[in-house]
């Protein structure tokens, strides 16, 4: 429906897009998919046919919001004065309007980075001072989707939790050709501070879920990643402080794949109803982390990368999985902003300093790479925050508090009683 010859109804294009929107698309394929949208988008839009170009745009902003809007701004700026609003009103209408809106789920999941200039180019394009004033019943235009299109976009940015979002709303308000709008953005802003310093609500079964379990609910990607780091914490401590543990178990895994369903099993283990545990190959083919945890009461994810400590890591090499892959490449979803690099030893070993060359032990290393994770704070999409455990494997000899005597005391003898015959 989508990417054979182009559809000669658009009802029939919607339809397309909306099933390719739900599938669950590898690497590859969403490679393909962005070729083939930048692809007939331009045939469209070079061929003056601005409502099959939008709907292009809109199959874009699911694959690539940050593509999608650059694409959307040069298509703008080519136009005349006169019809670069023409065209503004229609794209926006079409993407984010009011009556089936083709692109507006994509605003959910678009970052800050995509949702401040899309919130800019709405309003110099979509000017309030223009909106029309209606008194009584009428019939909405074009004019009025244009403006829900509009709202619906800064909708998207004053519903997002966090200093980037609010501090996104200052840096509009601070800008020239948003004069007019400047205190009624400051006012917003001073809202979803407000609100983010207020705590989520619980539920009545929140209530009853801590009473029984005293477990707190996660609601938030903050939360989640506590728990996270609290979870995998555990692991370790119940290796040196539990009579039985599963130290044998982890100490003997062959291969990285191991190591990462050991880890998933303990996380599903310990989860208790808190979040969803998910390995790479049951999510999707291609570029995913190791493990997922999902909330159960929100969207929120963290992504956890397990490195087998005995496959001759270095400590250079674990630093770069630490930046690129998790921070850079697994972190990019609005909804997991929160990512932890789990390193496991096996086996006597040691490792070095990337700038000094100096020996480090099992723990200096894992120190070494904490000092590193907290320079990560952003990545191209946004705030991020990181983290790395280590779980030590190895056996520890037991010591002793104070000895036991070894010498036995002398019991005195028992006298032989003779039994009397009745």
């Amino acid at each position: 429906m989508v990417t054979s010859s182009e559809p000669s109804s658009l009802n029939t294009l919607d339809y397309g897009i909306d099933i390719v929107r739900k599938l669950p698309l590898s690497e590859p394929q969403r490679h393909a998919v962005r070729k083939f949208a930048l692809q007939r988008f331009e045939a469209n839009a070079e061929n003056a046919k601005p409502e099959r170009a939008a709907r292009y745009l809109a199959l874009l902003f699911y694959i690539d919001a940050s593509e999608a809007f650059r694409v959307l701004g040069a298509w703008l700026r080519i136009q005349g004065k006169a019809r670069r609003t023409e065209l503004a009103e229609t794209a926006l209408v079409l993407l984010f309007g009011h009556h089936d809106p083709l692109a507006s789920q994509a605003l959910a999941g678009a970052p800050v980075v995509i949702l401040k200039p899309l919130v800019h180019l709405a309003y110099q394009m979509i000017k309030p001072e223009q909106d029309i004033v209606h008194e009584g019943s009428y019939t909405p235009n074009r004019r009025d989707d244009a403006e829900h299109a509009r709202n619906a976009i800064l909708k998207a940015l004053i519903d997002m939790r966090g200093a980037e979002p609010f501090e996104a709303m200052l840096r509009l308000s601070s800008r020239r050709n948003m004069k007019g709008r400047r205190i009624r953005f400051r006012e917003l802003a001073r809202r979803m501070a407000e609100r983010d310093a207020d705590p989520v609500p619980w539920q009545p079964d929140d209530v009853l879920l801590f009473e029984r379990q005293h477990t707190l609910p996660v609601k938030t990607g903050g939360q989640l990643y506590r728990v996270a780091r609290k979870v995998v914490g555990e692991i370790g401590w119940d290796f040196d402080h539990e009579d039985a543990s599963s130290r044998a178990v982890l100490e003997t895994a062959k291969d990285e794949d191991a190591v990462q369903n050991y880890l998933a099993e303990q996380l599903r283990l310990r989860s208790k109803g808190r979040y969803h545990t998910a390995r790479e190959n049951e999510v999707a083919e291609g570029n995913m982390p190791d493990i997922v945890l999902s909330a159960t009461q929100s969207t929120a994810e963290v992504a956890i990368e397990a490195k087998h400590g005995g496959k001759k890591w270095s400590t250079a090499t674990l630093e770069a999985a630490l930046r690129g892959q998790l921070a850079d490449d697994y972190l990019r979803p609005s909804q997991r902003r929160h990512g932890l690099l789990v390193i496991t030893n096996h086996k006597k070993r040691g490792w070095t300093h990337p700038g000094m060359g100096a020996s480090l032990s099992f723990a200096a290393m894992i120190a070494y790479l904490n000092e590193v994770s907290d320079t990560i704070t952003r990545n191209a999409v946004g705030d991020v925050s990181v983290s790395v455990i280590g779980i030590d494997a190895l056996p520890r000899p037991r010591t002793r508090s104070s000895k036991k005597r070894s010498k036995r005391i002398a019991r005195p003898a028992r006298k032989n009683k003779t039994k009397r015959k009745c």
